[in-house]
């Protein structure tokens, strides 16, 4: 079924084999795509993908009932990763990681419960401080 909303076309895929509804959007913007969000029982559920103009993937979030569940994962309109998160429950739990243009780690930001613990920043190879950590309190 194709559908407009909002000058926006969808496409949406139905898949009723399992017994479950499972729905696929799609969303399209001047026929480029920009979004694909999967549903179960008007939920998200599995992965929710989100795209640049050129095509290329800007971020990827795993959902499971309706909460982000799992890695999150957002890139640069180049396609090179810049951050990543793991979710559990919708909330940040972890090391955030943020990349530079070359894949290298330049911050890492411990979560526990959506809540930032510390900041560590890694600094230039060439300079003799690699790890600056600052508790939060």
């Amino acid at each position: 079924m194709h559908l407009k909303m909002m000058g926006i076309p969808i496409l949406t895929i139905s898949d009723y084999s399992s017994g479950e509804t499972r729905i696929e959007h799609t969303y399209y913007w001047k026929d480029v795509l920009k979004l694909r969000i999967c549903y179960k029982k008007n939920k998200k559920e599995g992965y929710e993908r989100e795209y640049y103009t050129n095509g290329i993937l800007k971020r990827e979030t795993f959902y499971r009932n309706d909460k982000k569940e799992g890695l999150e994962k957002i890139y640069s309109d180049r396609g090179i990763l810049k951050v990543d998160v793991f979710y559990r429950d919708n909330k940040r739990e972890g090391m955030l990681k943020v990349y530079d243009e070359n894949g290298k780690i330049t911050s890492l930001i411990p979560y526990k419960n959506d809540k930032k613990e510390a900041i560590r920043d890694i600094h230039n190879p060439n300079r003799k401080v690699k790890l600056k950590k600052i508790l939060l309190k």
